[in-house]
């Protein structure tokens, strides 16, 4: 399976724990035998604070700017599964790119999941937008009314023709539901 990344950080697992989920995730679906791209947006934080700039398990690119993207369009027609992640910079329109370009399953994967319930609650669409979100999205609470870390793509779904949203977040833990989208 051929599978595009877009996340926070790769790079650098300064300040964030975005790096070091992101290296587990990936050093998996590597040993699985799957090929992976990982686009990181360049940035100085990061840049000047890399530990991990050429991994072993999959290839590493950076962009500077949402039309800098544009180069790496072929890669994300061509992948089987894109993924953009939870504060990706300019994350809405990273996903609305991904949309509209991927032809494989596309998926937002969270790793901050409380702060991102709390951004959709408050309006705060930084980097995830209900428009985005297909109107059946569910994100469940756990019994222990901890937020579910992980949001994956239901590839059995149908997508209508005239639908430019094409993410479905499916929890794997039961509890309460809340409802998000347009």
């Amino acid at each position: 399976m051929k599978l595009v990344v877009l996340g926070l950080s790769l790079s650098s697992s300064w300040g964030n724990g975005h790096a070091t989920t992101y290296r587990a995730l990936l050093k998996s679906f590597a040993d699985r035998g799957h090929e992976i791209l990982f686009l990181e947006r360049d940035v100085a934080w990061y840049r000047d604070n890399r530990d991990c700039a050429n991994p072993d398990y999959c290839r590493l690119e950076f962009y500077r700017s949402l039309k800098e993207l544009e180069k790496w369009r072929s890669e994300v027609e061509s992948a089987d599964a894109v993924i953009v992640g939870s504060y990706v910079p300019d994350g809405v329109e990273v996903g609305r790119f991904v949309q509209k370009h991927a032809r494989g399953v596309t998926a937002f994967y969270d790793i901050d999941t409380p702060v991102t319930l709390a951004k959709l609650e408050r309006g705060d669409f930084e980097y995830l937008a209900p428009e985005l979100i297909p109107t059946s999205i569910c994100i469940c609470r756990s019994p222990a009314d901890r937020p579910w870390t992980g949001l994956k793509a239901n590839m059995d779904r149908p997508r209508p023709a005239h639908s430019t949203a094409r993410w479905t977040l499916m929890p794997m833990l039961p509890g309460n539901c809340r409802r998000y989208g347009t």
